[in-house]
C-alpha cells in the first residue's frame, strides 16, 4: 500500500497559471536546505510514509537538459546544474530512508518562453495535439534517463480528460503512473523506446 506524502517543489515555468509563482525557484531557500529534508524524511520514515510524492506543474526545465526544445529553458546553465544536484540528492536520502520518491506533474504544459517561441496562445496551452505529446514525451523520456532513483511518476491528465469519471462519480485526474520495475524491465527489452 502506497503511504504517500507529498509536497510541492518550488519551481515554476510559467506564470499564465493563478498558482504559478514567477520566482518560486528564487524565493524557496529550503528546498535546498538538506538538514530540512533529513528531518522531514526521517519523521516521514517514523511515521510509516513509504513514499514521497514531489508535485509541480512542470518542473522538467528545473530537473533536466532539454536540448531539443531550448527554448523551454527557464534558468541558466550553473543554476540548472545547481538545481539538478538538489532532487538527485533528495531522491537518494528518500530511498536511504525507505521512501519511495515520485514525482507528478501536469500532462500538458508548456514553460512561457516555449509558448511565446511556438505561438502557443495560453488559452489553448492545455489541448491535447501532437506537438503535446511531443515534448511532454521527450521531457518523460529525458526524466527518467537522468534520474533513475525515481520510483515512479504520475501525469494528472484532468487537462484534457475532465468530463471522464470513474465509478461513484468522481472526476479522473491522475490516470498514469510508471513505476521503476516496469520501466527498468521495458528497458532492457526495448531499449530503442527509451531514445
Amino acid at each position: 500500500m502506497l503511504r504517500a506524502f507529498w509536497t510541492w517543489l518550488p519551481v515554476a515555468s510559467g506564470t499564465y497559471r493563478a498558482f504559478d509563482e514567477p520566482f518560486a525557484y528564487r524565493n524557496n531557500h529550503w528546498f535546498f536546505d538538506k538538514s530540512v529534508w533529513q528531518k522531514m524524511l526521517r519523521t516521514m520514515n517514523q511515521c510509516g510514509f513509504n513514499a514521497i510524492v514531489l508535485a509541480n506543474t512542470h518542473p522538467f526545465p528545473f530537473m533536466v537538459d532539454l536540448p531539443k526544445f531550448a527554448d523551454a529553458r527557464v534558468i541558466g546553465e550553473d543554476d540548472l546544474r545547481e538545481y539538478q544536484r538538489m532532487p538527485h540528492w533528495v531522491l537518494e536520502t528518500a530511498i536511504e530512508y525507505e521512501i519511495a520518491p515520485y514525482l507528478l506533474f501536469f500532462s500538458i504544459y508548456y514553460p512561457t518562453g516555449l509558448l511565446e517561441s511556438r505561438g502557443i496562445d495560453p488559452s489553448d496551452a492545455s489541448a491535447p495535439t501532437d506537438f503535446a505529446v511531443e515534448y511532454t514525451n521527450y521531457c518523460v523520456r529525458e526524466l527518467l534517463a537522468t534520474y533513475p532513483e525515481l520510483a515512479g511518476v504520475f501525469a494528472d491528465a484532468s487537462e484534457f480528460v475532465s468530463g471522464i469519471k470513474r465509478r461513484a462519480g468522481r472526476a479522473l485526474h491522475y490516470s498514469v503512473k510508471y513505476t521503476y520495475e516496469p520501466i527498468a524491465k521495458l528497458r532492457r527489452e526495448q531499449p530503442s523506446a527509451y531514445t
